[in-house]
């Protein structure tokens, strides 16, 4: 079929996806059409001119690029600035530099370089306790540490999402770039910049000569525009698309609040972000800054205009930012995904949803990433290599790889030409001897790796390209040719250690021995040695060699005395497999390591002789956490070849064992110089032990692994002279290690003057006693005037010695999972034996009070306080709820719905409370008031809750709503602290109208209305304003409801704000009713009111309906009227025939007693319904019986009857004559007198089953006043003239309905088309009924016989009148 489109392709959105690819569809010759229902092109990153300044309406945007053909694309359209993104943080007035770098972490640590910042950032991991991150929170504090994640990120993370950070995932946070630099630079990108004149100017430019329209919106007339295009390029959200028909995805969108100010100079940057919780805006941009203040002349702006950005749940109608990123709203965007794969013609942008090779715009941003790697043009895997080579050396594998070009690759010619690489993300390869396998990973095209020992024989080693995207697979292996791989042998690793001997030079020798010997001698699974029969040959130029295997690992030089000092000597050794051996490995490399063998004392002394080290130890500080010792050894003039190296060491008494180490440095001295070694960050267990002295020994030479001590293992503890304590556990087990110190063991007095020890160094002042710790009761908070949650701690009282003592106090949190988080106690500490903090904004179960006597240094000895550190359960916070969302439903009311989810665990949580705060006329935010009630989680939804507020005592104020979990009493926990606030402006209300009341009845009986137009329109409500002010505005209306009442009394109780206690509000069906205007009246014909409310009073309010960005007046209630009398509707009566059976007496021959015949015939009957709210029927029968015997040949039969409908069921009454015992005259006697008589019901009813609905049941009543006996003869098929006796008579059916109404079945005496078995029977007498009147009444209105009107509501219907015309 020819398509009869008028252009190529439908761009749905001019922002910039759009604008590109229209510019680029043009460029290739194809026609296009772009529609926006916004006025203006260029979407979110529209700017306008405001005061000379280009404005981003919809929020900053600042373009940036790492791909150099994009900025050269986009700079055909713009001229780009030099601008850089570096925004700054503003935490409570503390302004910190974003991105976080090193200006963040030194005004927040007052660290100054790479390594203290990232060694603190690493402890406050380590206290986190975080491996994996798995969600926001952990992944920032795993970047930045607790303290940027408290002041930097979780405030402003949590507003801009509107949920807890630990409920984000934790990609999130990683686009944050992080820098261990001075570099203020948010992006890291190779471009960046603002189009000079504003985004819409270039976007402008994007779209000149391509038809464009504004203001339109596609799914207005979406068929319309389908059939303009051959295809539709869509750029809008894909749940919009098809009609939110699977649900609604979840956006974040945002708010701007733009002030044009009268000053240059508002705050100095373009964007400053506030990352605490309780601002309610994210960030303000200053837009000027942008372009550096000037407009494009190059002049000074003098004014400025900022913009304050709130983040906001997103509803259908808002514009949307930014996806939300969870599990929830993924599944149902993969649901919209198969949706639309399922769409011809329509291209999906900002989400490659369908088949990418359709696509072109979406293709190309994609595969712009990939392209580089290389994929294959009908694969998606990478090419292979072109060409790999390696080469095997000793103990390492050299690979080089030669990746194909560009032209071979998918879309890659159109690009690139044939001198381009491809460049893989990075390069596998695979090196195998058929029994083990190993892959190494290279991230360059020419790399080395070391070879794994199991790896040996012969080898195939292949390559292969690996992309890093995880839905393109590698490439095929590149197969290189088989080489060979012999075992190596591990380089020696070489020890020489110091012994004494007896009989050796100076009674000492040196040992040498393999550090790594267990690799020497490693087996294999099977128990086989790796390395049978190695050998390693060392040797000392000038010394001696020597040979150390599995059976000898050790030997011992010795080294002879040297006048001239020199004792430098170059050690070689390498390993290798002793001859004769069946299986060769290859031997090690030559290791080769100059060595300082003195014979065997160093060059300086400690003591007693020259050349001489002069030994000071300071101790500074006046807590265990600040205690410094200091170990300085000083050369002076002395100057030495080979400085040796000393060991200092911090010994003690622990537990009655003296010289017990508890810390150790080494100190290489300095030739003529000082060298020195520091003891800090001492564990906490030393504060039990006594008599701390610094010892200090000759240790190592001072070059090459020359020592002059050994590790001593467990079983053979009597060698060691050393004894380390290395650590103690929570349980107060000691860890040891042990060593032998040829120094200190001192044989023969040799090295007497190489070791010294000092005197005791310090005393320990006592650790504090915490009051109140480490129980299983909480520690209850005071609450303060502000609602402030307060903690006190106290310590030490009534302990001697403690009267004025200073001390140092800490806290951490310990939270539910048992991490570990600073507390920081700003300046709560203030001296003394107690502290009060503020736990209000605490979420942790516990916290740890860390308390550190300060000690004084008056005395001759130094004092050192201890710490004691206690544990304290605190009531932990319930979570933070999440923004909550607040909606007007009916805009005519200031009743608002506030809805929210559920906090994550409800545990401990009774409820939870709305609270609001109003901005006064300074922009000052007042009290905290509660809203509405509190809800019990008894109320959970699935999830989510609901509630309904009255926010007319906030009417024209701007407010901010929040939650808080309420706790449970006598829970774990407290109420959490306010969630994220959702600020909004409450609309002010249209002035109370005055006006006159007038309806069109009055409660009189005379003045009655018929029962249909008191239902449909017949009454009449009329309003007349008093005044201008209460004449509705342009878009506004008069609106009506009203209220009925049982009593006057209760009308009058009505008040303005409450309608009270009524029996039916108006309208019937909706809320209120708009009144119709004319001659400048206001008018409602009321319609639906049912008349069991005639007589009653009503109570009418009405109101101006909302307009002109006002909410409706308040209502204005007129004063109580009386609804009028109804005249009853009149039974509505049906006559119809109905087949019957009648029981003849027959008799064929005279004076015979006859026998009763089944005859046929038509009988007349009435059928009607009840009549609302009539309890009352009256009938009048009137029949004639033809009688030869009376006068005039008849009988004038007239009857009445009356139904009565009862709570009980149905009473039928007959009008009759009937004897009565009167006294007259003083006499009884028996007369005669008119009176109602009630009819008994047939027994029919009881002959129904148990059970039998009440709407299937007929009762049955015989009227048998109103009946005629026909004896008469007829005449027979045979000619026969039989003889018979028929009865006939009124009976009356009445059947229940539902609605508790009834029908009735009046059966009359009159019959037709009588038929006897053997003939046809007629008579004059078979249809006597003339006439039947029936009307409807209240019994109210009955007395006896009479009509008397006593009801105050209804009136006695009209006659219904059903006439026969009898032959």
């Amino acid at each position: 079929m020819q398509n009869s489109s008028m252009y190529d392709y439908l761009v749905v959105g001019a922002g910039l996806y759009g604008a590109v690819f229209a510019n680029q569809a043009k460029a290739q010759g194809k026609s296009v059409l772009v529609i926006d229902k916004r006025p203006n092109i260029a979407g979110n990153v529209f700017t306008e001119k405001i005061e000379g300044i280009n404005v981003h309406k919809y929020g900053a945007h600042i373009f940036h690029t790492n791909n150099k053909k994009v900025w050269n694309f986009v700079n055909r359209f713009a001229e780009f600035n030099r601008f850089t993104n570096s925004p700054v943080a503003n935490y409570k007035g503390e302004l910190f530099s974003l991105p976080f770098n090193m200006y963040t972490f030194n005004k927040m640590w007052g660290v100054v370089t790479p390594s203290e910042a990232q060694a603190k950032i690493e402890e406050q991991k380590k206290q986190a306790g975080i491996t994996e991150p798995k969600n926001l929170e952990e992944q920032a504090i795993s970047l930045v540490g607790t303290d940027i994640y408290e002041k930097l990120i979780k405030g402003y993370t949590m507003k801009q999402w509107g949920r807890p950070c630990d409920k984000l995932p934790s990609f999130i946070i990683k686009r944050l770039p992080v820098r261990l630099t001075f570099d203020n630079n948010y992006f890291n990108a190779l471009y960046q910049g603002i189009p000079v004149g504003g985004y819409t100017k270039m976007v402008e430019n994007m779209l000149e000569g391509i038809d464009v329209k504004l203001g339109v919106d596609y799914f207005d007339n979406k068929s319309e525009y389908d059939a303009m295009a051959s295809k539709v390029v869509y750029t809008g959200a894909i749940d919009a698309y098809f009609d939110y028909k699977l649900g609604t995805l979840e956006y974040r969108s945002v708010r701007f609040e733009n002030e044009i100010l009268d000053i240059p100079n508002f705050q100095g940057n373009a964007a400053v972000n506030y990352t605490d919780s309780e601002t309610p805006w994210t960030r303000i941009i200053e837009h000027k800054w942008f372009e550096f203040g000037k407009d494009e002349e190059g002049n000074d702006l003098p004014k400025t205009v900022i913009s304050r950005e709130y983040s906001a749940e997103w509803k259908p109608g808002d514009e949307p930012y930014y996806p939300v990123n969870d599990e929830k709203n993924g599944a149902l965007y993969e649901q919209y995904k198969e949706l639309a794969k399922k769409e011809d013609n329509i291209y999906y942008i900002g989400a490659t949803i369908t088949d990418p090779s359709k696509n072109l715009l979406a293709y190309n941003s994609r595969e712009s990433y990939r392209r580089l790697e290389g994929v294959e043009k009908e694969k998606n895997e990478l090419l292979a290599p072109a060409l790999a080579e390696a080469k095997v050396e000793t103990g390492k594998i050299t690979v080089k790889v030669v990746p194909q070009t560009m032209d071979n690759a998918r879309n890659g010619s159109e690009l690139y030409d044939s001198t381009t690489a491809c460049d893989p993300f990075m390069y596998e390869v695979r090196v195998t001897n058929g029994t083990n396998e190993k892959i190494y990973k290279i991230y360059s095209e020419n790399e080395s790796f070391s070879i794994s020992k199991e790896i040996t024989g012969k080898v195939k080693i292949s390559v292969r390209a690996v992309s890093m995207f995880d839905d393109v697979e590698p490439s095929k292996w590149y197969d290189l040719p088989e080489q060979s791989i012999n075992k190596v042998l591990p380089d020696p690793d070489v020890r020489i250690e110091l012994i004494s001997k007896q009989n050796a030079d100076n009674n000492h020798v040196y040992r040498f021995v393999l550090n790594n010997l267990d690799e020497y001698n490693a087996t294999d699974e099977n128990g086989n040695a790796i390395y049978p029969n190695w050998q390693a040959k060392i040797k000392v130029a000038g010394i001696g060699n020597l040979t150390l295997n599995a059976s000898n690992p050790t030997g011992t030089m010795n080294v002879q005395y040297r006048g001239d000092g020199k004792y430098t000597y170059q050690m070689t050794a390498q390993a290798s497999t002793a001859s004769g051996t069946a299986t060769m490995a290859e031997s090690s490399k030559l290791v080769s390591t100059p060595t300082e063998l003195p014979g065997y004392k160093p060059s300086i002394a400690l003591k007693g002789g020259q050349p001489q080290l002069t030994h000071k130890v300071t101790v500074t500080g006046t807590t265990l956490d600040d205690l410094s010792v200091k170990v300085e050894l000083d050369a002076g003039n002395n100057k030495m070849n080979t400085p040796p190296i000393y060991r200092a060491e911090l010994i003690g008494t622990w537990n009655g064992e003296d010289n017990i180490v508890f810390a150790k440095e080494d100190i290489l001295t300095v030739s003529a110089g000082k060298a020195s070694a520091t003891f800090t960050n001492l564990p906490e267990y030393i504060g039990r032990a006594s008599n701390l002295r610094v010892r200090i020994w000759y240790a190592s030479s001072g070059l090459g692994p020359v020592y002059t001590y050994y590790d001593v293992d467990a079983s053979q503890i009597t060698e060691a002279n050393v004894k380390e304590l290395t650590d103690v556990d929570e349980n107060g087990t000691a860890q040891w290690t042990y060593s032998h110190s040829t120094t200190l063991e001192n044989y023969a007095g040799y090295f007497t003057n190489y070791q010294n020890v000092t005197s005791k160094l310090w005393e320990w002042l006592p650790a504090p006693a915490l009051e109140g710790a480490d129980l299983d009761t909480y520690l209850e908070p005071v609450i303060g005037t502000n609602g402030e949650m307060l903690y006190t701690f106290t310590w030490d009282a009534d302990i001697a010695g403690t009267s004025s003592p200073e001390y140092q106090v800490s806290m951490t949190g310990v939270d539910a999972s048992g991490r570990e988080v600073k507390i920081d106690l700003g300046d709560a500490y203030t001296g003394g034996k107690s502290l009060t903090v503020d736990g209000t904004d605490w979420n942790y179960s516990k916290v740890k009070l860390k308390v550190t006597r300060v000690g004084k240094n008056t005395s001759a000895v130094k004092q050192i306080g201890l710490a004691t550190t206690g544990t304290y359960n605190v009531k932990q916070r319930l979570e933070q709820p999440s923004q909550l969302t607040v909606e007007n439903p009916d805009t005519n009311e200031l009743i608002y719905r506030l809805s929210w989810s559920q906090i994550t665990s409800e545990e401990g949580c009774n409820g939870y409370q709305a609270y609001i705060r109003v901005y006064d006329d300074k922009e000052k935010l007042g009290e905290e008031k509660e809203l509405g009630t509190q809800i019990t989680t008894a109320q959970n939804a699935s999830g989510t809750y609901s509630e309904d507020v009255d926010l007319e005592a906030y009417a024209g104020k701007r407010v901010v709503i929040y939650l808080k979990a309420k706790a449970a009493a006598d829970s774990a926990y407290l109420d959490s602290v306010a969630g994220i606030t959702n600020e909004l402006e409450i609309p002010t209300r249209l002035p109370k109208p005055k006006v006159t009341w007038q309806t069109n009845w009055t409660h009189h009986a005379d003045n009655y209305i018929a029962a249909d137009a008191f239902t449909n329109g017949g009454m009449t409500v009329t309003l007349t304003p008093n005044d201008n002010a209460s004449v509705p505005p342009g878009g506004s209306a008069y609106l009506l409801k009203a209220y009925v009442y049982d009593s006057a009394a209760k009308a009058k109780a009505a008040t303005q704000t409450d309608p009270g206690d009524y029996v039916q509000a108006y309208p019937i069906e909706g809320s209120v009713a708009q009144m119709e205007v004319a001659d400048h009246k206001y008018s409602h014909d009321m319609q639906g009111l049912s008349i069991q409310y005639a007589g009653k009073w009503i109570v009418f309010y009405a109101r101006i309906s909302s307009g002109g960005g006002n909410i409706s007046s308040e209502w204005t209630k007129s004063d109580s009227y009386r609804l009028p009398y109804v005249k009853l509707q009149s039974p509505q009566v049906e006559s119809n025939e109905a087949a019957v059976e009648l029981t003849a007496n027959v008799s064929t021959t005279p004076e015979v007693a006859g026998e009763d015949k089944v005859w046929t015939a038509k009988q007349t009957v009435l059928s009607w319904n009840s009549v609302d709210c009539a309890d009352i029927f009256t009938l009048n029968l009137n029949g004639t019986i033809k009688d030869a015997s009376a006068q005039e040949g008849k009988t004038q039969l007239d009857k009445k009857v009356r139904i009565i409908e009862t709570a009980d069921g149905v009473q039928v009454q007959v009008y009759r004559l009937v004897e009565v015992r009167k006294e007259i005259n003083g006499e009884i006697r028996t007369v005669e007198e008119w009176q109602w008589v009630i009819i008994d019901e047939n027994d029919t009813a009881s002959q129904y089953p148990e059970g039998t609905p009440e709407t299937e049941i007929h009762h049955e009543f015989d009227i048998t006043d109103y009946s005629v006996k026909i004896t008469s003869a007829y005449k027979a098929e045979n000619g026969s003239t039989p003889t018979y006796e028929l009865t006939l008579s009124t009976k009356l059916d009445v059947v229940k309905n539902a609605d508790g109404t009834y029908s009735y079945t009046l059966k009359l005496p009159d019959v037709s088309d009588v038929k006897a078995e053997d003939g046809n029977v007629e008579h004059t007498n078979l249809h006597i009924s003339n006439s039947m009147v029936f009307k409807a009444n209240v019994t109210e209105n009955i007395e006896e016989d009479h009509i008397i009107q006593k009801s105050e509501a209804y009136v006695e219907s009209d006659e219904t009148k059903v006439e026969w015309k009898n032959n």
